[in-house]
């Protein structure tokens, strides 16, 4: 390869990442503009047809599927106190707080893209329904599934821990 070959693919490459770093930027910058999703008629909001959102509730395919917390009998008069511990362990930000419902932020490492958490209590059924979801973008590379699993886990051993106490 000569050296100006070298040179233009290397001055291609240099713009290109710096486009992409700039596109990255503005989306980081557009997630932090907008705002949670809320309850939908008493419900988790649905997931948009992205592979960036999962829920245990309104679900139409696998892909955005994830399964309810089914409480311990320690949890079910009020989860709150834990879910709200296990979701600052996380690193979370809790913004809004009901009977039911409680959301909060998470927020991505380096660009600091913002993702909403949200659970809403089913007390009679006695279970947790989770909803986590990128504000931007097509794919999270599978961050909000990881980040559901990481708090049920947590949730579970905090609660048995508390329970053995």
């Amino acid at each position: 390869m000569t050296n100006k070959l070298f040179v233009a693919l290397f001055l291609v490459a240099s713009i290109l990442t710096i486009a992409l770093l700039l596109r990255l930027s503005g989306y980081a910058t557009d997630s932090k503009k907008l705002t949670s999703t809320a309850m939908v008629d008493g419900l988790l909001a649905k997931c948009p047809n992205t592979p960036n959102c999962v829920s245990s509730e309104l679900h139409e395919d696998d892909k955005h599927s994830v399964r309810a917390i089914t409480l311990s009998r320690h949890l079910t008069e009020n989860p709150w106190p834990l879910v709200k511990e296990t979701i600052e362990i996380m690193g979370g930000t809790i913004v809004d707080e009901q009977d039911m419902y409680l959301s909060a932020h998470f927020s991505s490492k380096i660009f600091k893209f913002v993702d909403d958490f949200e659970v809403r209590w089913d007390q009679p059924a006695g279970l947790l329904h989770i909803r986590s979801a990128s504000r931007v973008g097509y794919s999270d590379l599978g961050e909000n599934k990881r980040r559901i699993a990481e708090f049920k886990s947590r949730l579970i051993t905090l609660d048995k821990n508390r329970a053995n106490n």
